[in-house]
């Protein structure tokens, strides 16, 4: 199966991989769509259009349809077992973190125009060499690579960089926390550039790209202590957040942890955070566990409630709650 020629306007990127994949796609989708004369669309796995090979193709040709110019598919390992990569032509492949050594991948790279790489990416050393067109790469620390990032520098509510590429070099700030942020940004920026976008008109739309909800989210509270949501489900994410969250407290590092009764879990948190309340995963725990850490928190703290996002309700009550608390202690003063 293959596009018809009606498709041929409508440039494909495929960004290949779990929650970062979905950073990567946020900021891509907001350069794209800062863009002059590109009309962007971005399709997620779990949407009814990745369900079957043909439901794929026919969402690609109803966008085409409606005068898209750019359709960002986000592919997990589940899609690619469906095998929905054959017969696509994307423009642009840029498998995130593991998703390199996912079944599936090699027939997307092979059938892409440019692939977009990290070169420290571990597990897969041999992945450039599987792509037998053209390949854009990226890097925090090598040379090598066609995109660098030097001059990081840290915040509890953003992060800071110099993007460096052949000919052009800018200072990137992201609303997002965190150094592996950076990785997202390079991906994002590469994904762009392969697309004949400028670095520094990127770097201007990027400052108020947002991100995934309960993604390394910090959230706006009246309180001179800070509140990161993220929806961290296993060890390798609780361990990205903590440690990220540590970089920049001040003062103590509390974990609020759906923990889903996973004791590693729980002693991971116990290593690496200051303190930690654990709770089940029914909203009236969720709600308790968040009362009492807002309680206890004094300024420079930092609050990490990880777990399934609450959306709009949950944030409301967080700020709701954190300004209960600040009352209650300027009463007792």
């Amino acid at each position: 199966m293959s596009l018809s020629p009606s498709c041929a306007a409508l440039t494909l990127i495929a960004i290949v991989g779990k929650t970062d994949a979905q950073q990567v796609a946020c900021l891509l989708h907001t350069a794209l769509s800062g863009t002059s004369g590109v009309r962007a669309h971005m399709t997620y796995p779990e949407d009814a259009a990745l369900s079957s090979p043909s439901a794929l193709f026919t969402h690609l040709h109803l966008l085409a349809g409606q005068q898209f110019t750019h359709a960002i598919l986000l592919l997990d390992e589940d899609t690619l077992a469906r095998r929905l990569c054959v017969g696509l032509h994307p423009s642009i492949t840029a498998p995130v973190g593991q998703a390199v050594s996912w079944n599936g991948i090699e027939t997307l790279l092979a059938a892409s125009d440019m692939a977009v790489f990290d070169l420290d990416e571990t597990g897969r050393e041999d992945y450039v060499s599987i792509v037998t067109k053209h390949s854009f790469t990226y890097s925090e620390n090598k040379a090598r690579a066609d995109l660098t990032a030097r001059n990081l520098r840290l915040f509890p509510g953003h992060t800071e960089f110099e993007a460096v590429a052949t000919g052009q070099i800018c200072r990137i700030h992201l609303p997002v926390c965190g150094g592996f942020a950076v990785y997202h940004a390079l991906c994002a920026l590469s994904c762009g550039l392969c697309l004949g976008l400028e670095l520094s008109q990127m770097a201007r739309l990027f400052r108020a790209a947002p991100g995934p909800a309960g993604c390394m989210e910090v959230l706006s509270i009246p309180a001179a202590y800070t509140v990161l949501l993220d929806r961290a489900a296993d060890l390798r994410s609780l361990e990205r957040v903590l440690t990220t969250a540590r970089s920049f407290t001040a003062r103590r590092l509390v974990c609020l942890l759906d923990s889903g009764g996973s004791r590693s879990m729980e002693e991971l948190a116990g290593h690496l955070a200051d303190g930690v309340l654990t709770f089940g995963g029914a909203w009236a725990d969720r709600q308790q566990a968040i009362v009492r850490g807002l309680d206890r928190a004094r300024p420079g703290d930092v609050l990490v409630l990880t777990g399934a996002d609450g959306g709009a309700e949950e944030r409301a009550f967080i700020r709701a709650c954190a300004h209960n608390c600040s009352l209650r202690r300027r009463q007792r003063v």
